[in-house]
C-alpha cells in the first residue's frame, strides 16, 4: 500500500510539473520558400534545443502548431528543453 502511494504522489508530482511549465518565448514564421517553424523556449531554459522530427505530410505547407512539437514537448519544456519543428516546404 505505501508503495502505491508513493508511487500515485510521484504520478502527480510529475503532471504538476509539466502543467505548469510555461513558455517564455514562442518564434513563429515562415521562410521566403513556405517552410514554417516554431521555437518554444521556457521560462527555465537550460540552453539545450530539441527539434522534432515529423513524418511525410500530403496536405498544403501551414503553420506549426503546439501539438505539431512533437508527443513529449511539454515534459521536455518542463525539464528546461527548447523545442522546435518546421513544415516542408513543398509538400510531396
Amino acid at each position: 500500500m505505501r508503495r502505491i502511494i508513493v508511487v500515485l504522489l510521484c504520478a502527480l508530482a510529475l503532471a504538476l510539473s509539466v502543467q505548469t511549465a510555461r513558455a517564455q518565448q514562442v518564434l513563429t514564421g515562415s521562410t521566403g520558400s513556405n517552410a514554417h517553424y516554431r521555437i518554444v523556449v521556457p521560462d527555465a531554459w537550460n540552453g539545450d534545443l530539441v527539434i522534432w522530427n515529423h513524418g511525410f505530410n500530403l496536405g498544403e505547407p501551414g503553420p506549426v502548431e503546439e501539438a505539431d512539437l512533437g508527443p513529449l514537448a511539454r515534459l521536455q519544456l518542463a525539464e528546461g528543453f527548447a523545442v522546435a519543428a518546421s513544415s516542408y516546404r513543398l509538400e510531396g
